[in-house]
């Protein structure tokens, strides 16, 4: 059994790296626009229940 060479080892991490940085970017920008997404309509429906709101009270 031979053992890793030491560029070896390092050849491999950087393509991990390489495949992997983008692979998390990507994931963070999709969890980032669900995010967006949830919150704009939480802020839709904030609006309609203040509308709401504002009819019950005037009546």
């Amino acid at each position: 059994m031979t053992q890793a060479n030491p560029t070896k080892r390092y050849c491999v991490l950087v393509w991990g790296a390489a495949v992997l940085l983008p692979c998390l970017l990507i994931a963070a920008i999709a969890a980032g626009s669900e995010q967006l997404g949830r919150y704009q309509r939480l802020i839709a429906t904030l609006l309609g229940l203040r509308a709401a709101l504002e009819q019950v009270n005037n009546n």
